[in-house]
């Protein structure tokens, strides 16, 4: 755990070792509650107790936008109710729901051949003789599962279930585990690669392992999604304002979309569609799912209205600006 100074050092590790004891990760509140100490400390709070001009402070010696705000606030008003209830006073402020202004790029039909085809004729770069295949595979498990870059990045041989066409993600994004089903033709690809790549039968191996055998970073697979844009042609520009430009995660918006046109083409409702991508996706609610129907295309609006419909009511908007 790292160290703390401030006034409250002592409340913040025994918050943070309570989280702990309960199973939790810390991670996320050490970063913020590391920066609230760091703050404090700064200011030279002389007493122990948070008003609201302090916690404002805070808040604007982070400069943070104002959807990572509602995010730094959340671990705060954990810590804020610890206090309160130690008889330390603390201000806790209301619990805002922010919208999401960003937009996702999504992916062509074009696009997708482009990245694909540049994929599998990628040249080996600096004696680097594994990254074209492994990268040919981990564009088509991200495109073809929605899956997150670092849930694909951290798999393991054992993970993957060839017989029946599953994978297991372990310890993924708030520490939930799922089976995903996959397509056959995914998992014939996975099989061949995995002879390919020696790995068959070596179920404790990293899927996609790096020179030392150990799992890559993300960094890898982002330099190497660079080089195949610049490859293929295709500018990391976004089109329009708040854009995220061209990268890996956006495979996983356009999965959302195209598993719900699907659902919908299948003749099945919202109210029977939504849990399914939902869990599959591996989000803690629909509030998630909600979040990456917001696209901001025209060629999405029927689909983003019929979901905004189904889920009215359920999220309250506030009008922010970023």
């Amino acid at each position: 755990m790292r160290e703390f100074q401030s006034i409250f050092a002592t409340e913040i590790i025994s918050y943070i070792n309570r989280i702990r004891e309960s199973g939790r990760t810390t991670a996320c509140h050490e970063v913020h509650l590391g920066s609230l100490d760091r703050y404090l400390s700064i200011i030279g709070l002389p007493e122990k107790e948070i008003n609201e001009t302090t916690a404002v402070g805070w808040l604007k010696y982070r400069n943070a936008k104002p959807n990572y705000q509602a995010n730094i606030l959340s671990y705060y008003r954990g810590f804020a109710n610890y206090l309160k209830a130690h008889g330390i006073n603390a201000f806790v402020p209301d619990s805002p729901y922010t919208e999401h202004i960003y937009i996702p790029h999504i992916y062509t039909k074009e696009e997708i051949s482009k990245l694909f085809y540049t994929c599998d004729s990628l040249i080996p770069r600096y004696k680097d003789n594994r990254s074209p295949l492994m990268m040919s595979m981990l564009l088509r498990i991200l495109y073809c599962t929605g899956m997150r870059l670092r849930e694909a990045v951290t798999l393991r041989v054992g993970q993957i279930d060839f017989d029946n066409g599953c994978i297991l993600l372990l310890k993924a994004k708030n520490n939930r585990e799922r089976w995903i089903p996959i397509h056959p033709q995914l998992n014939d690809m996975l099989k061949r690669y995995a002879v390919s790549m020696a790995l068959f039968l070596k179920v404790e191996s990293p899927l996609f392992p790096s020179p030392d055998g150990e799992f890559f970073t993300n960094a890898w697979a982002q330099y190497w999604f660079g080089i195949i844009l610049s490859d293929a042609g295709l500018e990391n520009t976004a089109r329009v304002p708040h854009e995220r430009g061209l990268c890996m995660h956006c495979f996983r918006h356009g999965y959302t979309y195209l598993a719900l046109k699907q659902a919908r083409q299948k003749g099945m409702t919202f109210e029977e569609a939504i849990p399914f991508i939902s869990t599959y996706l591996g989000h803690r609610d629909i509030s998630g799912t909600d979040y990456y129907m917001k696209f901001g295309y025209s060629l999405f609006d029927e689909e983003q209205d019929v979901f905004s419909a189904y889920t009215a009511g359920m999220f309250p908007e506030v009008d922010e600006d970023e």
